[in-house]
């Protein structure tokens, strides 16, 4: 667990060939972490969850640096350390490749994307539909008011056409009337002459 000091964290990770398996059984992942002169490894398969290496390294280093152990790391020998921090790895090591623990995190953080993605799809086309009845409704407003004007036209013709009518009785109402009382002050007045009366 020994390496370079260095004040800053560090990851890398790096891929691993599957032959020769010697190397690294059943691994294709190495993933390297780098802090306070110590470098944490963790190697995965290569279908393993990245994110999930990384975190499991940066939870070893917490739990390592957490008690005397990393006072001892500095001048510890080969292996001396694995009586006390193995049991922690190996439990850690099940815990992180249990398949519920990967997942949970990164599920809830898919469901919630999924759902606020559903919603926006949601208000997307709820907001094209909007558009799409503000299209008619555009439509529809235009055409009634085209209907105003036809119908304002049309109804100052109509006006116009029956005050003629009504002029034109009312003049020959007048021209009969004046007839008729022509006619009866001409018949009194003896001007014309009535069959009847010597």
């Amino acid at each position: 667990m020994r390496g370079t000091p260095t004040s800053a964290l560090h990851w890398s990770q790096v891929l691993v060939p599957a032959s020769p398996p010697q190397s690294i059984p059943f691994s294709n992942i190495i993933n390297v972490l780098v802090e306070g002169g110590l470098t944490y490894i963790c190697a995965t398969a290569k279908d393993f969850s990245k994110v999930q290496g990384h975190k499991y390294l940066q939870y070893i280093k917490n739990r390592f640096n957490e008690g005397s152990l990393c006072f001892r790391a500095q001048s510890a020998g080969e292996l001396e350390l694995n009586r006390d921090f193995s049991p922690v790895m190996r439990q850690q090591m099940q815990l992180f490749s249990s398949p519920g623990h990967a997942d949970d995190h990164m599920s809830r953080l898919q469901g919630q994307v999924n759902e606020v993605k559903d919603i926006m799809t949601i208000n997307v086309e709820k907001t094209l539909q909007r558009g799409d009845r503000l299209e008619d409704l555009m439509e529809k407003s235009e055409n009634l008011s085209e209907n105003a004007v036809q119908f304002s036209r049309t109804s100052t013709r109509l006006k116009r056409k029956m005050w003629w009518k009504n002029t034109k009785m009312i003049i020959i109402l007048v021209v009969v009337v004046v007839v008729v009382i022509t006619m009866i002050v001409l018949m009194a007045t003896n001007v014309i002459p009535v069959k009847g009366s010597s």
